[in-house]
């Protein structure tokens, strides 16, 4: 069960993060597209990112990535930070709190500069919070 009840634990806060923070793009302004969990319903180029999100009034593309803390690894940032990152005009990568210095060192190391990380965090309530980290 440990292993197991994690990961279905972390694919549902995972989801929870995704629709929460699609929220920031406000309906009048933006095309959202989502992918959670397993579907992949919207690409670009080929890739799913979680959260794609094009301005209407000038098209800029919006790559939102939600990483919870298995997922963050060498391995994932190459196979798929990396490309995402060149995917949009920005990319918007969400990890856990605590998580900060890890995921910089890992975005340095693969030479990624245009991330902006956010932090997220869930409250004993249940709310989910994000925080502003970095603009690369």
């Amino acid at each position: 069960m440990g292993a197991y009840a994690c990961s279905i634990m972390e694919e549902s806060l995972h989801n929870r993060i995704i629709k929460e923070f699609a929220n920031a793009f406000v309906p009048d302004y933006y095309d959202v597209q989502l992918n959670i969990g397993d579907e992949e319903t919207y690409n670009i180029k080929g890739y799913y990112p979680d959260i794609v999100a094009k301005r209407k009034h000038n098209n800029e593309v919006y790559i939102c990535e939600v990483k919870t803390h298995t997922f963050i690894t060498m391995q994932v940032a190459k196979q798929q930070w990396k490309p995402f990152s060149k995917l949009g005009d920005y990319f918007i990568l969400l990890i856990p709190v605590g998580m900060e210095s890890f995921v910089l060192k890992i975005l340095d190391k693969i030479n990624i500069r245009n991330a902006t990380v956010k932090t997220y965090k869930e409250t004993s309530s249940g709310d989910i919070i994000f925080l502003d980290i970095t603009n690369n």
